[in-house]
Order: C-alpha cells, then sequence, then structure tokens
C-alpha cells in the first residue's frame, strides 16, 4: 500500500538559547553561564551537576527532592511532592536546596536557575520576508514550458516580474518551512557556539541607519551571498563580521525559485 501521508517536517532551528546558573542566594554565580539549546536541556545540566554534588558527599541514600525536581523540569514529567520552585509554564525560572554536604546551621542553600539568555524570534518574520523577496527578485528562473524568453534569463518577463507578483505566502507550506529553516539557522549561525545569534544582532547593530529595516537587509544579504551574487554580506563595509557571515552562508548551497503557471517553488 502507498503511504499517503505528507512526511513530518523538521523541527525550525530554535531562535533561543537558555542560560544554566547555580549560585548561593544573593550572590553571583558560581561558575561562568553555560548557553543551551532548549530550556530542558538546561534543566539537564544542573541536574547532572547536583547529582555529582551530593555523590561527592558522604551521605547514602536516595537524591534529594532537589534533584528529583531537577530531573521533572529536564524530562517534562510532573513536580515532586515538596519541590521548592517558582518555574513558568516555558519552565523558566529556579529551584531552591539545601547545599549538598553541609552540616552547619545556617546554610544558605543554592539555587539552580534557568533563563533566557537569546531569543530572536521578534526578527524571524522581518529576516525572512527580506530573504523571500531577494530569493524572487536575484534568484527566479522560468519553468513556464511554452515560454519564448525560458532561457533569456531576467529577460524573461515571468522572471523579470517574479518579486512583483509573489510573495512568501505564495510559496507551497513546505517551501515556507525550508524558507524560515534555513533563514533561523543563518540567524543564528556563528563560529563559536557560545555566541550564538551575535553575529546576527552584530550585523543590525553595524547598519543603525536601517533602523527595524536591518533584519529585512539580513535576509536579503543571505539570499545574495550563499547564491554567490555580485553583493551580499562581504561587500557591506562589515570587515572581520562580514566575512564571516559570508563563510556561514556559502555552506547553505545555492538555492533558486522556479516561476510556474501555477506560482513559485524553491528548487
Amino acid at each position: 500500500m502507498t503511504n499517503t501521508q505528507t512526511p513530518e517536517r523538521s523541527e525550525l532551528p530554535s531562535l533561543k538559547r537558555y542560560a544554566a546558573t547555580i549560585n548561593i542566594p544573593g550572590y553571583l554565580p558560581m561558575a561562568d553561564e553555560l548557553a543551551f539549546e532548549s530550556a530542558t536541556d538546561a534543566w539537564s545540566y544542573l541536574a547532572s551537576e547536583r547529582e555529582r554534588a551530593e555523590d561527592d558527599t558522604d551521605e547514602t541514600g536516595e537524591y534529594s527532592v532537589t534533584v528529583v525536581t531537577l530531573l521533572a523540569l529536564a524530562n517534562g514529567r510532573a513536580l515532586p511532592e515538596g519541590a521548592s520552585c517558582m518555574v513558568d509554564d516555558d519552565h523558566i525560572g529556579s529551584v531552591y536546596g539545601d547545599t549538598p554536604g553541609y552540616d552547619g546551621s545556617h546554610d544558605l542553600g543554592l539555587t539552580y536557575s534557568v533563563t533566557v539568555a537569546l531569543d530572536l524570534s521578534a526578527y524571524a518574520d522581518d529576516v525572512v520576508k527580506g530573504y523571500a523577496v531577494a530569493m524572487l527578485w536575484a534568484n527566479a528562473v522560468c519553468d513556464v514550458e511554452d515560454c519564448e524568453d525560458r532561457e533569456a534569463g531576467s529577460d524573461c518577463e515571468h522572471v523579470n516580474h517574479a518579486h512583483g507578483t509573489y510573495s512568501m505566502d505564495d510559496f507551497s507550506p513546505e517551501d515556507q518551512h525550508r524558507l524560515r529553516a534555513d533563514c533561523y539557522a543563518m540567524m543564528m549561525s556563528t563560529d563559536d557556539e557560545e555566541q550564538d545569534g551575535q553575529d546576527f544582532l552584530a550585523y543590525c547593530d553595524a547598519r543603525p541607519i536601517l533602523g527595524r529595516r536591518a533584519a529585512s537587509h539580513f535576509g536579503h544579504d543571505f539570499a545574495l551571498t550563499r547564491n554567490h551574487h555580485g553583493a551580499g554580506y562581504w561587500d557591506r563595509g562589515l570587515g572581520a563580521l562580514g566575512d564571516r557571515l559570508t563563510a556561514n552562508a556559502h555552506p547553505f548551497g545555492e538555492s533558486s525559485v522556479y516561476v510556474t503557471e501555477d506560482g513559485v517553488s524553491l528548487s
């Protein structure tokens, strides 16, 4: 029997990064905060750190309710009875516990926290729209069977008017997902995983004259750069930042938009 179900789409790259910290209440974190792609990953890290701390003590027996609480947040399970925490529906917040191995009378305890360290979601739609416009303007290919100018490139009326005729909404849901996935991945691209998303923010900050349109131009330059056009990240006067963005865009490979009698589709 033929499977007629539409294949499940892969999840879109996350535009958020989450920080995990451990500190004594009222004091700075004990170590530099670490960034994770999801809140559950951050809670999982904190749970492992708490387990390790309890394993290093001379105490025996089951792990504390603090460990069980952290593991519940890491695995999406119900919080245990006696959990001491303040966590919202997005799993952002803090868990409170005693200090493993401390037997004094003035234990301040430890706070295990997960916070949003980076969130580029507000820029996403502008980046994707700018990218789609540039793809329709600079990377359209005529695929209309009876078009006499099909091989004429930009001189073909179907190609020449693509960016004025079509928009992001004219792509199929699958192609819209692909457009968005590539843009999200490019927004978070970096040479240092601890700096995810920072090159995108630096690009926007480096082009203040564009104001809120900088995000759209980032998507525009992504379309030009990945397709090796004569303009893009590399020629915006951004120096090393432009070089990094160019190097990160090229591995995406070239992509075209086919213009047909019925609309547009990605290659």
